[in-house]
């Protein structure tokens, strides 16, 4: 399947997620497929870092290409890992279906998401710079923007119970709670690490804030 296919996918997939996703689950799936998918979801990351540096006042273009790629590798792991988690998960419920069946399916609905949002982020900026970045403006279509990005969100969990439901022919519910389980464990793993990692330095930095404030000037 080619790029512009992969993108016509994506655009059928979030006006007609029933058909597409319940297509696409039938079908033969595949490990790379999906992980090109998520690589095109989230290529936007070192797009960025390497905007950043490139418009930083030590530029560094090498540098911040490293970083996005690197960032790029870890979304990667990690979608697999959700992938596996919420397969394990939905099979305990009932669920029948294949770990590449279920990462495939979720590798569409990453893409849609991310996408999504980024044209939405991109028709706001253009707008805010017809209208002119000023007070009145952002006070205009900021409102409206929150409006459309929680609308947004309560489609993707509806698109999301129904990818769910075709990869793991599980109910709605149960595919969205399996999902759920997947990513709060990884959250989970990923803030105690970070805890192992850096937590030790945020609370001797606090002790040491608490023994200064006890000492007199």
């Amino acid at each position: 399947m080619g790029i512009g296919q992969r993108f016509s996918l994506f655009w059928k997939a979030f006006f007609s997620p029933e058909k597409v996703f319940e297509a696409e689950a039938k079908g033969k799936a595949a490990m790379a497929d999906g992980a090109i998918n998520n690589v095109l979801a989230f290529l936007i990351i070192p797009i960025i870092t390497l905007l950043v540096s490139l418009f930083s006042p030590l530029p560094d273009a090498i540098g911040g290409l490293s970083v996005g790629i690197m960032l790029l590798a870890v979304l990667l792991i990690l979608t697999f890992i959700v992938a596996a988690l919420y397969h394990f998960v939905a099979g305990l419920l009932g669920g029948k279906g294949s770990l590449e069946k279920s990462y495939y399916v979720l590798s569409i609905f990453n893409a849609i998401g991310v996408f999504s949002y980024l044209a939405l982020m991109a028709v706001y900026l253009a707008l805010l710079g017809i209208m002119g970045a000023s007070p009145v403006s952002e006070i205009v279509l900021l409102p409206v923007l929150v409006v459309v990005a929680y609308t947004l969100i309560a489609y993707l969990f509806y698109m999301l119970g129904i990818a769910a439901k075709s990869a793991h022919t599980v109910s709605s519910l149960k595919g969205l709670f399996s999902f759920m389980v997947a990513v709060g464990i990884v959250l989970a793993v990923i803030l105690a690490i970070m805890f192992a990692l850096f937590g030790g330095m945020v609370l001797g930095a606090l002790a040491g804030k608490s023994a200064l404030a006890g000492v007199p000037y």
